[in-house]
């Protein structure tokens, strides 16, 4: 377990809650609403390699993924120093979504 309490190069301290999409009929429109496709993968928040911390991959729940997706390590040590992302990791096979090979 990697203590990041005294972590200050992340703008914000691990855990964080993944923003959660709300289901509607329709699309939202503008002025400042937007919309996001529903991904088949598992939400997560990324953090990028620190000076005192490795990258770190945790589930919506604020659990650790990194270990259940090691070959996701490379990428997360190619972001900037100091991105904490918010997103989904899927898998696509055969140019379709796969959670089954999750």
């Amino acid at each position: 377990m990697i203590d990041t309490t005294a972590n200050t190069e992340w703008p914000f301290p691990p855990p964080l809650m993944p923003m959660e999409a709300e289901v509607a009929d329709d699309l939202p429109s503008p002025p400042g609403w937007g919309y996001e496709p529903k991904w088949d993968g598992f939400r997560a928040v990324m953090w990028s390699r620190s000076a005192t911390a490795d990258p770190r991959l945790d589930s919506r729940n604020a659990k650790p993924l990194s270990r259940y997706f090691p070959e996701l390590r490379p990428a997360l040590e190619q972001l900037p120093p100091g991105t904490v992302a918010d997103g989904e990791v899927v898998v696509i096979t055969r140019g379709r979504l796969d959670f089954d090979a999750l």
